[in-house]
């Protein structure tokens, strides 16, 4: 996703989490910054959607 990061990677039992940090631009104009969980299961090469959660660092 363009002007995304990923902020960071974990490894748990099940395979690798991966923290992405993005700003989403609403039809009203308003900012969102959001991070999204994605989580590649071990021994595959597909990623999955787990969550989405608002971002309220003040990095972005």
């Amino acid at each position: 996703m363009a002007g995304s990061e990923i902020a960071e990677v974990t490894p748990t039992d099940y395979g690798t989490q991966f923290a992405v940090k993005s700003q989403w631009h609403g039809q009203n104009g308003r900012l969102l910054r959001v991070i999204t969980i994605w989580q590649q299961d071990e021994g595959t090469e597909v990623l999955r959607f787990i969550t989405l959660k608002p971002d309220r660092s003040k990095e972005n």
